[in-house]
């Protein structure tokens, strides 16, 4: 099971961590605190990457996501999960 978090601290707040994760609840049916088989989606603290906000953890790796989607790529490439249309895509 991934765990995936979206960082609450103040720059990723600022920057959209709630909007990301909506995105992220949208695409992987859950919502935040809840898990699956392959997921477990919730909200952390600061990562300490404020510079580079917002900030996803997976598992025990800090992910930087902008809205052009290169780093959510990065996420992608190392899970197996497929993903509901047009959120990641299919992977």
């Amino acid at each position: 099971m991934k765990k995936i978090r979206i960082c609450k601290g103040i720059s990723c707040r600022l920057n959209g961590s709630e909007k990301k994760m909506r995105e992220y609840e949208q695409g992987f049916n859950l919502k935040a605190g809840e898990q699956n088989d392959k997921i477990d989606l919730d909200f952390c603290g600061c990562t300490g990457h404020c510079c580079n906000a917002v900030n996803v953890r997976k598992d025990d790796k800090v992910f930087s996501v902008y809205e052009n989607g290169r780093e959510v790529e990065r996420i992608k490439e190392k899970n197996n999960l497929i993903l509901k249309d047009n959120f990641l895509g299919d992977i």
